[in-house]
C-alpha cells in the first residue's frame, strides 16, 4: 500500500536545550521538542497540520524524495489525512473528478467529496474495499 510519509531532521539545540525539527521535501514545517519522543510527536502534528491546510487550499500537495544521513526520522500525518491525500493522488493521477469517483463507488458525489477531506474521513471497510478496487489499491492493511 501506498504510504504517504516524510523525513523530517531532529536535531538538538544545545542553546536552546530543545530538540529541533524541520522537513527537507517541506521546508516551510518547522517545530520543536523537549524531549526526542516530544518532538516526534510534535512533527505528527505539524505534518498533519501541514497536510490539512494544503488540502484545503487546492495546493499541490508534494511526494517525499528519499534522504539519507543522520537524525532523518519517516513521520506519517494522522491516518484521516493520509487516506484523504493518497485518495487525492490517485485520482488525479487516473484523471478522475470527485464525480466521476462517486459515481464508480455507488454513492452521492456528497458522500465521496466528505471520504476525501481531511478530518470528515471516516469511510467503512466496506467503503474502503470499494475505493481500493477503483484505484487498484489495498487501503486495509492489517
Amino acid at each position: 500500500m501506498k504510504r504517504v510519509e516524510y523525513f523530517a531532521k531532529i536535531e538538538f539545540n544545545k542553546e536552546d536545550g530543545v530538540f529541533e525539527v524541520s522537513f527537507p521535501d517541506l521546508p516551510t514545517i518547522h517545530t520543536f521538542g523537549d524531549t526526542k519522543d516530544e518532538a516526534l510527536e510534535m512533527a505528527q502534528d505539524a505534518l498533519s497540520g501541514y497536510l490539512e491546510v494544503a488540502y484545503k487550499i487546492e495546493s499541490k500537495i508534494p511526494k517525499a524524495a528519499e534522504h539519507k544521513g543522520k537524525n532523518l526520522y519517516l513521520i506519517r500525518p494522522s491516518a484521516n489525512i493520509a487516506l484523504a491525500v493518497i485518495l487525492r493522488w490517485e485520482r488525479e493521477k487516473r484523471g478522475y473528478s470527485q464525480k466521476e469517483v462517486a459515481e464508480k463507488l455507488g454513492v452521492a458525489y456528497q458522500v465521496y467529496q466528505k471520504i476525501e477531506t481531511p478530518k470528515l474521513s471516516n469511510p467503512t471497510l466496506k467503503t474502503l474495499e470499494k475505493l481500493g478496487k477503483i484505484f487498484d489499491l489495498d487501503l486495509i492493511s492489517i
